[in-house]
């Protein structure tokens, strides 16, 4: 099986690689983007949690993206290692496609490459498509310029026919009307 990216139904994000095995990640999906924890981004990218933490850090310095619009905290209640029947929250920071995307282009590692690739294709099949529908859209809306245009006419017509109708009713009236005087 060659290098491929694949999001399934189930929200999981599956990294498949060129000796058969397959990276596979449970992904949260809300408000319309994929949200990864540091440890599943450097899962996906095949490094270290270190080199994530760094790039993030860089992104974030150079204003490429606002940390407060990309990252949330995702509160995790887990049973308390320590303490019998107690449980715990831990506040865990996730980041959304955006950043995702961001730290992918700057990751150097066989699997970001594949991910940069895989997210380059998916970008050109959306703007390819775009560019398809927007031209389906131009055609449409031409034609129903010419549509439009064509029916003015016909109302036009159908103007002109009622009124002189009208007209040659009131004519024939006039003219029988005239007769009774005569």
């Amino acid at each position: 099986m060659k290098n491929e990216i694949r999001v399934n139904k189930k929200n999981e994000i599956i990294l498949y690689q060129p000796d058969n095995t397959a990276i596979q990640l449970e992904v949260l999906v809300e408000n319309e983007t994929v949200w990864l924890t540091q440890d599943q981004i450097a899962l996906l990218f095949g490094t270290q949690r270190p080199a994530i933490t760094k790039h993030l850090g860089n992104i974030f310095k150079s204003g490429e993206l606002e940390e407060k619009e990309v990252r949330s905290i995702l509160e995790l209640t887990t049973i308390h290692g320590a303490i019998a029947d107690k449980t715990q929250v831990q506040h865990v920071k996730i980041y959304n496609l955006d950043a995702i995307l961001s730290v992918g282009y700057r990751v150097n590692s066989i699997n970001a490459t594949m991910f940069r690739r895989w997210a380059n294709r998916i970008l050109k099949e959306y703007i390819l498509k775009g560019y398809a529908l927007n031209q389906r859209f131009e055609q449409v809306d031409d034609k129903l310029g010419t549509v439009r245009k064509l029916v003015l006419r016909l109302c036009l017509v159908c103007k002109i026919l009622l009124l002189t109708l009208q007209h040659g009713k009131a004519q024939r009236k006039i003219s029988v009307n005239n007769s009774l005087f005569e």
